[in-house]
């Protein structure tokens, strides 16, 4: 199953017109209006990906593979996340 989880969202801004939106994107609320933002301004549409948003230090489940997203400060970057992978 593709899915795509956001790292660090100035990496991925540029890149997202071509992912199929039949994958979902695993991200932090704020970098899903930050993409929606620059899409608007840009004169794009907004991204019709199925989003799943997750909060730092909070695991969560995708079958049977717990994910634990930890937010990191790389100077001062947005929503700069690394994960624990579990199954």
């Amino acid at each position: 199953m593709p899915l795509l989880f956001l790292i660090h969202i100035k990496i991925i801004l540029v890149k997202l017109q071509w992912l199929k939106p039949t994958i979902p994107i695993y991200c932090g609320k704020l970098s899903k209006e930050l993409m929606n933002a620059t899409k608007l301004f840009t004169g794009q549409g907004l991204l019709a990906n199925k989003f799943h948003h997750f909060e730092a230090w909070k695991s969560f489940q995708i079958g049977d593979i717990t994910i634990t997203p930890y937010l990191v400060d790389p100077s001062a970057a947005l929503e700069y996340f690394t994960y624990y992978i579990k199954s």
